[in-house]
């Protein structure tokens, strides 16, 4: 569609401005419940700042026992985890391992995220899902 537009207005950059999420104020998240879980307050700030622009609901947590804490007190109100893989003291593996088994929260999606590229932290992504 952008291509017919293109074509007729000869304007690539207007097309392309105006079709943007931001121009037309579109929320790709509205109301969804989001845990952000990273020990890095940086990360922390930027996810949450993405996703509460596109209408998410954010709480984080900066650590593995801090996210089952978080969700030791509301087990039904989040829709999705998003958990940094490598943590120090209890890392996303094995957070993720005991909400599962000794929170016994089986539905709730826990999405695995790290900034590593070597081919051993790959494999223990896999692992988590």
């Amino acid at each position: 569609m952008n291509n017919t537009l293109i074509e007729y207005t000869g304007d690539t950059n207007r097309v392309l401005e105006s079709t943007k999420m931001e121009a037309i104020k579109a929320k790709w998240l509205p109301g969804v419940r989001i845990l952000v879980v990273d020990d890095s307050l940086m990360n922390l700030d930027v996810v949450e700042k993405i996703l509460t622009n596109n209408g998410a609901s954010v709480t984080t947590a900066s650590s593995g026992t801090e996210a089952i804490e978080t969700l030791k007190n509301a087990q039904d109100y989040y829709d999705v985890v998003l958990m940094d893989v490598q943590m120090p003291v209890m890392d996303g593996l094995q957070a993720t391992a005991f909400i599962r088994q000794q929170l016994n929260i089986k539905k709730l999606p826990i999405i695995a995220l790290t900034a590593g590229t070597l081919e051993e932290e790959k494999i223990g992504r896999l692992k988590l899902a």
